[in-house]
């Protein structure tokens, strides 16, 4: 029996493909017909070559990370019951009912991707991709949580580069460097980063909790820092920011 895909012609053939087969399908159609070819097939029907070069590996900036397979460990893991979530424009969402003797309770873990910047942040003269994402669980009790991804491109496509632990290097330097003292000054309670051309993470820092510490005249209390990766650990470059900031 023919699939929808198949039934529909060429055009439909075009939207229906497996990106898994786009750099395999790419190579095939070259070496029997040559560029030339290929180049006049794109032009026809872009669908055709979908997420080849976002497989292949050819440019970072290719590839959709707002609609890509990410790997999690620890809690996302534990209540995903996976080692790896996709997410869709950016967002995986999960809720469910969970059975207990007193009744029932509602869970839900949301994994959102924050933003996607680009810099040679392994300084091997490639552009890597940064992706500053973040979840939320819910379920018997409540965990936020930040999680800085690195992927750069090789030839079987993009490619994570493991790095260390981003936010906790962020709470020591702030603890180190900082001088306020009071109870709305005490630590960091989230943060997001950014890639720089210049090949450095930019990070931006909530500091104390903001639902407890709210200013209304003078708005979050907010701080910055940046780091260069050198090796296996993340080094401060500059000194601490702060400063207040209405959102």
């Amino acid at each position: 029996m023919r699939s929808k895909c198949d039934a529909a012609g060429f055009h439909a053939y075009t939207q229906c493909q497996n990106p898994k087969t786009s750099v395999a399908k790419l190579q095939m159609f070259k070496k029997l017909y040559g560029n030339t070819f290929v180049a006049l097939i794109a032009l026809a029907a872009p669908g055709i070559f979908r997420d080849t070069y976002a497989e292949s590996g050819r440019d970072i900036r290719d590839v959709d990370f707002r609609n890509f397979s990410y790997p999690v460990s620890g809690v996302a893991a534990e209540v995903t019951r996976a080692r790896s979530i996709r997410v869709k424009q950016g967002i995986f969402a999960k809720e469910w009912e969970e059975k207990h003797s007193l009744g029932s309770m509602t869970k839900r873990f949301t994994f959102s991707v924050n933003s996607v910047s680009y810099g040679d942040i392994d300084h091997d003269g490639t552009e890597d991709a940064v992706i500053d994402t973040s979840f939320s669980w819910m379920g018997g009790y409540q965990q936020d949580a930040s999680q800085l991804y690195v992927y750069t491109v090789k030839s079987g496509g993009p490619e994570l580069i493991g790095v260390p632990d981003i936010g906790a290097q962020i709470e020591r330097d702030f603890a180190r460097l900082s001088k306020s003292k009071g109870r709305c000054e005490d630590g960091v309670y989230s943060w997001s980063v950014v890639a720089t051309r210049e090949g450095l993470i930019k990070a931006e820092a909530i500091i104390g909790n903001p639902h407890v510490c709210f200013d209304e005249e003078k708005g979050y209390s907010m701080a910055s820092m940046t780091y260069r990766l050198e090796g296996n650990r993340w080094v401060l470059i500059g000194a601490l920011k702060r400063w207040r900031e209405n959102r």
